[in-house]
Parts: structure tokens; sequence; C-alpha cells
């Protein structure tokens, strides 16, 4: 899991950071982990500018809804 993380941290890659999300034990399933995910980098949008393609999604998303 960890590895993964890193992984996901150092490349921007969101499918690998919803991927240690939901390996994480204390993340119950794949909606909340995609949810806790998606709430994590809109909080910290500032410190991951390596995540700005996804970040930029979820708020196109959560504004059509």
């Amino acid at each position: 899991m960890e590895l993964v993380t890193v992984q996901a941290a150092m490349t921007g890659d969101y499918s690998l950071a919803l991927q240690a999300f939901t390996l994480n034990p204390l993340i119950s399933n794949g909606l909340q982990a995609e949810a806790l995910l998606q709430d994590m980098l809109l909080a910290h949008e500032n410190y991951l500018p390596q995540f700005a393609p996804a970040i930029e999604h979820i708020k196109e998303r959560r504004n059509n809804q």
C-alpha cells in the first residue's frame, strides 16, 4: 500500500491514488475511498500541483451535479 501511495504522490496519477485508498484497511469500500480521495485532493489542492488535472475534473463534475 505504501509503495502505491508514494508512486501516486510522485506522479499525480489519480488511478494509483484511488488504488492506494482502496487498499487501506481503514476504508471500507471503493465508494468511500473515492469520496475521501476527492475531498482530500480538493482540500489540499494548493499542495498537490501534480494532481491539477484530476482536481479540475473533480470540480467540473461537482459543478455539474
